[in-house]
This record gives structure tokens, sequence and C-alpha cells, in this order.
């Protein structure tokens, strides 16, 4: 309990964490699915976008997180791809993000390198996205996953 409370604070903290880079081109394989969400587009309130998570081993302990996101718009917006993460098993904790302009149907963005260590992590994803003016939308789901 005490580190799913830990998770909790960290993802109601601000994240200030440096950024990576994202991948721009659709991977071949996206690894195993995490969760889904929806939310407004920040331009257009009536129109619904959606973001589907997941996560790729790339080394023991290590994952890659994958956001493909539907922007449902014709005009670009920032959208930040974060997640809090937890070790259910070791008490290690962490959080990441990166930043990309995303804009149609067809947009990749990815935390490269997420170190966990093995064991069952509870992930923590949010999609934080603004439009023109000081408009801002964001969505968020959460997964357990078993880090090998």
């Amino acid at each position: 309990m005490r580190i799913l409370a830990i998770v909790l604070a960290l993802a109601a903290a601000s994240l200030a964490v440096g950024t990576a880079s994202p991948v721009s081109a659709a991977p071949a394989d996206t690894g195993d699915a995490l969760c889904k969400f929806t939310y407004p587009t920040p331009d257009d309130f009536d129109v619904t976008a959606s973001s589907a998570t997941f996560a790729t081993p790339t080394a023991p302990g290590t994952v890659d997180l994958t956001m493909l996101t539907d922007a449902a718009s014709e005009v670009s917006y920032e959208q930040r791809f974060s997640v809090t993460w937890a070790n259910l098993d070791t008490g290690r904790s962490g959080q990441e993000q990166v930043v990309e302009q995303v804009q149609g149907p067809d947009n990749v963005l990815t935390i490269p390198d997420v170190t966990t260590e093995p064991g069952r992590v509870l992930f923590v994803l949010h999609a934080n996205n603004h439009g023109s003016d000081q408009n801002y939308t964001n969505g968020d789901c959460s997964a357990e996953y078993t880090v090998n």
C-alpha cells in the first residue's frame, strides 16, 4: 500500500523532469498493450481524441513505453506523454516524459529505456495537451505490468 501511495503522490506532483526523444514513425511491433483512454482535443472540446499505451521489453529490467495517439485534429497541438511508475516488488520508482506536436490519426510518442528493475510495476500514464491560447486537456490510465 505504501508503494501505491507513493505512485499516487508522484502522479499528482508536477512533472519537472527532462524530455526524451520521441519516435516519429510507427513501430513495427508496439509491444504489450497497457491501457487506453480518451480526452477532448484542446482546441475543440466537442471532439474526442484517443491514446493507447504499450510496453516493449528492451533489456532485463528495462522497457520502452509507447503511446499511439489519434489526435483527431487538423490543427497540431502539443502533447506531453508522461509516466509515473513504481516497482511493487523492489520499491524503486520514477517518472519520465516526452513532448511532441501531434496532428491527425497517426502519432507515436516513445519514452525509451525506462529502467524499473525486474518485478511487478504499476504505471500511471498521462497525456497532457496544450492547444492554441491557454487551452489544455488531459487523460490518463494505469496498468500493472510484469517487467522481466
